[in-house]
């Protein structure tokens, strides 16, 4: 946040009173235009030659926002720990989809995978076999 906006922030009493003073004043549109914006920008993301690192901390950072605008408000855990067991296997395919064509091999590995990974898991065996 560049100093002449953060002067009108930096007497609330916690992040989360920035975050949503911040996306109410520079929300462009509604949240569901905002959704789109984001689903349209992790389906476009992908490893280009980028090191392994900075692609999934950008998928990581698209998510995390995507989640904020789209809470996961269910009254039933159970429910609750399916959507977000399902949200985080179509999470790792979007991370493998991604990756640099040098990688083929290791995405086959890891969707071969049983049990199938998790997010971390797969982005650490990636990373693994990356660096050999």
């Amino acid at each position: 946040m560049t100093p002449d906006i953060s002067l009108g922030y930096m007497h609330l009493d916690s992040v989360h009173a920035i975050w949503d003073a911040v996306s109410q004043t520079y929300s462009e549109g509604g949240c569901d235009a905002q959704i789109y914006e984001l689903k349209r920008r992790i389906q476009a993301t992908t490893q280009q030659g980028k090191m392994l690192e900075t692609y999934f901390n950008s998928l990581q950072a698209l998510w995390q926002e995507l989640d904020y605008y789209q809470p996961c408000d269910m009254k039933c855990s159970n429910d609750t720990v399916a959507l977000k067991k399902r949200i985080e296997k179509e999470r790792t395919f979007e991370f493998l989809a991604g990756l640099n064509p040098d990688l083929d091999q290791v995405r086959t590995q890891v969707l071969g995978k049983d049990p199938f990974p998790s997010l971390r898991e797969a982005y650490a065996y990636v990373r693994a076999q990356a660096l050999r």
